[in-house]
Parts: C-alpha cells; structure tokens; sequence
C-alpha cells in the first residue's frame, strides 16, 4: 500500500475553504509527523500504510479521512501507541472542520439557529464570555483516547447544520456548565468554571439528557420518567398521552402496569369482559416507537408487573421471540416483581396462586410480612379469580426468557422497600438502578360534552397529579477520585450537587406531574464509572475477598462525601418537601436500611436537600467518551471493534499496565458480583445496574439460584442476564452518564 498519483503527474488538492493548491507529499508528511509527534519510525509505517490514490482536485477531507482510519486501524492490544496518532489526526478534523472553537461565536451562531436559549444566553455580558473563554483549554482534547474523542463528537456535541458541528468538546463543556449555574446569584463565573474543570478533566460524567439539553431551548434533563398506572380508561389514556410527550422530549420510560385488570374480569356492569394486559401494553409500544427520543434515538420503555398477576404467564412471554405477533411487544423491557414469597415456595416446592388485581388491592400495596398475611389470605378467600401453578414452572419461565433475550430484569419488592428513605416503591426504571415512588393519578367527573352546532367537544374532568417520578443522574469517575485531596473531593461532590439542585429548577417539564414530583423531592443519583479499572489499579482482583473490603471501603467514603453536600446544601437551601416524613428526619442512615431488620437506633435529624442522592447507572457511552471501564461492570473483553463512522478499535484503559487485574466477569462468577453489589448497596439510597453472566445458558436452577441469593444479599433489582458472547443493548442512552 502507498500514496499513488494518478497518471504519474502533479494534481491539485481542494481545500476545506474550497480553494485549491498543488498537493504536496511534504506538507502532509509535516501534518503527520504532528500527529506522531515527530516519531520517524511511526511516521513512515503510516505513510507506508496508506492505501490511497491522488487523483486531480481530491479534497483534502477525503485524504485526511484516509490518515486517520489508517492510523486507527493499526491500533491493537501489541500496539496502543497508535491510539495517540489517530487521536491526533482526529483532533486536526476536529478543529478544522467545527464551525469555530471560540466561544462566543458558537454562541452566536447557536443562538442565530434556536439550538441555544436565547434568554439564558443573554444573562452573559460580553466580559463574562471573554472570562468563560479564557478558561477554556482546547489540549484537553487530547486527554481523550481516539474512540472517546470520536464518540463524544458523534454524540454529544451540536450540529451547526447538517454537514457541520457547532461545538468542539471544550465548548460543548462550557455550555453544559454555563447552564448549571446561570442564575446564581453570586459566584456564578467562579462555579461555571469549577464546573467546566471538573467534567473536561474527566471528573465525573453526567447524564445523556443533561448533556444533550443544557443550553438547549425547553431543556429536559431528567434521565428517568417512572409511571404508575390505574385501571381506568382515562388513566390509561392520560398515562400513555404522557408518556409520549416525555419520549419526545428524550426522556427514558418506566410503567408499572400491576394494577391493570386480568384478562377475563367483569368491566363495569355492563357483563363484558376485560381482554387483559397485553392488548394495553402493545398500546404503549407503539406509542413509545411512535415518539422517539428528539429523532436522534427509538423511544425506550420498561413495563414492570407482579409475579401473582392472573396474566403473568403471558406477561413474562412477552419478549420472547417465538409465538404470533399478537401475544408479543418485543420491542419493550420487561421486569418482574419478585417478593420472598415467591422465593420460599420455589424452595418448597410449592403452588403459587394468580390473583386479578381488581380483586386483591392490598396486594398492590404491601411488601414483606404484612403482603405475606394478605397473600395467604387471599388464598384462604373464597369466590376471587384465581389460577394455580407451581411456583418452580413460573421460575423455570422466566429463567427460560431471561437468558434467551437478556431482559426480563428483577425487581426485588421487599428489598426496594425495606431500604426506602421515603414512601413506598413498587418499581425501577429502564436500567434498574433508580428506586423511587411513583403513583397514578385519579380522575373525578368525567364528562364529554358536544356543540351539535360548531362541531366542538368539550371534555372535563378533575385530575389529581398522580407522582411521576423523575431521577437526575451523574456519574463520579473514580480513578480521578482515589487521587484526589479531601479538599478536591469535597469541592466536586459540592459543585456536582449544587448543579444537580439547580438542573431540577432549570429544566423543561413536558409533563405536570413530573415537575411537581421532581421539584419536590429533588431526588438525584450520582453513580460511578471505571470501577473496575479502579480495583485494577489498586491491584485487586475482583474475585477475591480483598475487593469485597476495598468495595465497602471507597463506597463508604463516597456516601460521606454525598452525605455531607447535601446537608450543607440543605442549610442553605432548606430539605426537600417531605423530609419530614423520611428515613432522614428519624437520622437513620443508609447503610442501616440496608441491614433491613426493622430495629433502627433513632439519632439526631440528617437534613437533606435531596430525597436520595445515590444510584449507579451503566454508563456505557459517557463510559467510552473518558475512556473509562463501564460503571460497576467487570471489563467484558480487552479489545473489541467498534463499527459506526469509523471502525473503532475498542482496549480496555490501560491495558498493558492492568491486564492482569481485568477479569471477566465469566471468571468470577455471579456469586461473587452479586456480593460486590451488596457491599456497594449498604451506601446506596437507591440501586445499581448489576448484570449476571452465564457460561452454561441451558441451566435454569444457577439463574433462579442466582436471583433468590442476591435477594438474600439485599440486592434491590437485577439487570441483564448475559450468556456468552452475547451484545447487549439497553435501548436506552438516558441513564448513560
């Protein structure tokens, strides 16, 4: 392979700013010597390695392009160093190519365009963009690996139009934080650049919504949209009206469809009979696919349901690839309330019984013991609906499902509400790490009236808001972290939870219920990334006993640190609406729910500006941007390719140096991560991602062994279940932070 001239003679090559010049083999040379740093050896292999012909007026894009997918396939687990050469030959595009790296002329073209508020821009003086400016470093660019910097551009950095990017990474850092504190009323240069340091630096990550929005005219920047719904036809109606406007506006979708009546039950008085479940979710996936998220991404959503409904049967069938079309929404996620009862009858060996909803409410609205004594109760009822199976066959049913498609996650009821800092919680969302209340709203006159005359129809009725929840994610990188002073430590969990706070304030609200909720309890959940290059670097394998301790250790010290900004912020800012009813005001701390025994010691009153201020969420793309390891998960593969605009060579951080630390998680075994998961949930508010992994994937009692022990462990949900090889795809980018 080599650079050829067509017909042996000297061409013209078309510039970026379409003029043109004769192509010249030194002036390239020079552009690639910058992009090895003048290394001679690196230098030839890449001219050597070209595979390309210069015709008369080639544009020197189409050459480029050619440099740098060169470079980037050379990269491999022998040879990281190319990673630097095809960063660098990406950074020039970069550069080149955005329609400008300075500030103030991205935000007026961003303004010009109404890809940026106007308003929140016009709260900046010309000398505040010229200090903003000032602090923006472009070389930080290159702190990104070539698949970080590649996909950072292709996801989070604004188009100025169809061929064009408005942003560089660096300005699209400092319109994130120009967003977080743009009302402060004091400081607000100072914290905009504290803000702008800590996430180009790698720091931490936060959310895709808050990513893709801030700045952004009716910015939605909640990750997580959790809905319950009632078994009324306006309730279904307005649920799934609201669902369509959040999947527009980005978010990702929970529903809790537990209380929908079974197929076969009486509606109204009329003697006609209720078709069940299903028909109401297939409604809610064409909604959801209907309304994709701002156009850029499918619309995502999670229906969640209970082990004893009549339907459960076809519930859990529901993303299995076999069977007609019209028993199947596969395009959906899928949860399963799982209770200890249930638990104790596989155990057993012995029946469950199906109940219609419409007919035993209290089971909608217990966990632990006292669901338990309504349960059997239930049982013990005569005249309800009722179906008999044996509980190992349902076990067998969603063992059979979970790992054939990956999904049918686990939501461990009594768990998720025994650790609750608040009112109760009856489902997760799209990644299962969020845990928060959620309600249907009820509905009271309804009543449709027609002008005959004018064609108009009026419809009234009184809807109270039901609680929609919402939660606000971000991610701290904890390879920064363990480097850090306390007084850095303490400096960023400040300014994150400070942003956080005024995010809640500041953002669009497609839906009323949301904003209520989420203006109220101001619930936030900041995560990690890189966890398990972190133990690499400390040396620790992930199977071993030490990585429990080390695990329990660096959580501990995140929730102090957590802890400590939200009280502070609370002194300023006042608690949260409803403080007065939770887990803080009786100063019981986290890690004493999670011993989960009913006997807590009450202390003094923990102020909180924040409901929950943990949760760990996947992190996969924010993950790949800083070239971390993904959240909490255990380096899958060392290497691994990566198609899109360019093929990606994908390495695990640091892999010459960690290699030996990085485990698969085939290798340490799901006993063994659902441990780790337990250390790290005694500080955890809310929940955490946790996939299982299956070598053997025709063995139904290690899946079904694996779910009753992370329930005994404590765990609150369980994610995906991966067999070998396997690709997963959430479907879903909101959590990603």
């Amino acid at each position: 392979m080599s650079i050829e001239l067509a017909n042996n003679k000297d061409h013209l090559v078309i510039k970026r700013d379409g003029t043109e010049e004769k192509y010249s083999k030194k002036k390239l040379k020079r552009a690639i010597d910058w992009c090895t740093k003048s290394d001679d050896t690196l230098t030839n292999i890449l001219f050597e390695s070209l595979n390309l012909k210069i015709y008369s007026k080639i544009k020197v894009t189409d050459l480029w392009e050619e440099v740098i997918q060169t470079a980037a396939n050379l990269i491999s687990e022998i040879q990281p160093r190319w990673d630097s050469v095809a960063r660098r030959a990406y950074y020039i595009k970069v550069h080149k190519e955005v329609f400008s790296d300075q500030l103030n002329a991205a935000l007026e073209k961003g303004v010009s365009r109404n890809l940026y508020d106007r308003d929140v821009v016009s709260t900046f003086t010309s000398a505040d963009i010229a200090l903003l400016s000032e602090a923006i470093d472009h070389k930080k660019d290159l702190n990104f690996t070539f698949v970080g910097l590649v996909t950072f551009m292709d996801k989070y950095a604004f188009n100025a139009n169809q061929n064009q990017k408005l942003e560089t990474p660096q300005v699209a850092y400092m319109r994130i934080a120009m967003y977080a504190f743009y009302k402060e009323p004091q400081n607000r240069i100072p914290l905009i650049i504290e803000r702008y340091n800590q996430l180009s630096d790698h720091w931490y990550t936060e959310a895709t919504p808050k990513m893709l929005n801030s700045l952004a005219p009716m910015a939605q920047l909640s990750s997580c949209c959790l809905f319950t719904l009632g078994d009324t036809t306006e309730s279904i109606n307005s649920t799934d009206s609201k669902m369509a406007l959040l999947s527009k506006y980005g978010g990702g979708l929970a529903l809790d469809v537990s209380a929908l009546r079974a197929s076969g039950s009486l509606i109204g008085t009329a003697g006609g009979k209720s078709s069940g479940p299903v028909p109401f979710i297939q409604k809610i996936q064409a909604t959801v696919a209907s309304f994709n998220q701002q156009g850029k991404r499918s619309g995502a959503s999670i229906i969640t349901f209970p082990f004893w409904h009549y339907d459960v049967e076809d519930l859990v069938m529901l993303k299995d690839a076999g069977g007609s079309d019209d028993k199947r929404a596969r395009k959906l996620q899928y949860s399963i309330k799982w209770y200890r009862l249930l638990s104790k009858r596989i155990k057993a060996n012995e029946d469950i019984t199906l109940f219609d909803p419409k007919e035993v409410p209290l089971l909608l609205t217990t966990y632990g013991d006292a669901f338990e004594t309504a349960y059997v109760a239930y049982e013990n009822k005569a005249n309800l609906k009722r179906k008999t199976i044996a509980a190992r066959d349902l076990a067998y049913l969603v063992s059979k499902v979970r790992i054939e498609t990956g999904n049918l996650y686990i939501f461990f009821t009594d768990n998720a509400n025994t650790q609750r800092t608040g009112d109760a919680v009856y489902s997760s969302n799209l990644c299962q790490e969020v845990f928060l209340p959620s309600r249907a709203s009820e509905f009271k006159e309804v009543s449709i009236n027609q002008n005959y005359h004018t064609g108009e129809i009026t419809t009234n009725y009184i809807e109270k808001a039901g609680r929609l929840a919402l939660c606000n994610l971000s991610s701290i990188n904890l390879i920064i972290w363990k480097d850090l002073s306390c007084q850095a430590k303490t400096a960023l969990v400040t300014n994150l939870l400070r942003a956080s706070d005024n995010l809640i304030d500041y953002s669009f609200y497609p839906v009323a219920d949301g904003e209520i909720t989420n203006r109220a309890y101001r619930a936030i959940g900041v995560g990690v990334s890189n966890y398990a290059q972190y133990m690499a670097s400390k040396s620790v394998l992930l199977s071993s006993p030490e990585a429990i301790r080390e695990t329990e250790e660096i959580f501990g010290e995140l929730y102090v640190y957590l802890r400590a900004a939200s009280i502070e912020l609370a002194g300023e800012r006042g608690n949260y609406d409803g403080w007065e009813d939770s887990s803080w005001a009786k100063g019981i701390e986290t890690y004493d729910l999670f011993k989960h025994n009913g006997a807590y010691h009450h202390k003094d009153p923990i102020p909180m500006r924040f409901s929950n201020i943990s949760a760990i969420a996947p992190t996969a793309t924010s993950s790949v941007a800083i070239n971390a390891t993904e959240g909490i998960e255990p380096v899958r593969r060392l290497s691994a390719m990566k198609e899109g605009t360019y093929t990606l060579p994908m390495l695990a951080p640091k892999l010459m140096q960690y290699r030996a630390f990085y485990e698969s998680p085939f290798d340490i075994g799901n006993k063994q991560l659902i441990r780790l998961a337990a250390a790290r949930q005694k500080f955890l508010d809310q929940g955490q991602s946790v996939s299982l992994y299956y070598a053997d994937s025709d063995s139904a009692y290690e899946i079904i062994d694996d779910i009753i022990y992370a329930e005994e462990c404590g765990l609150k949900s369980l994610y995906y279940a991966v067999p070998l090889a396997a690709e997963i795809d959430s479907g879903c980018d909101s959590c990603g932070s």
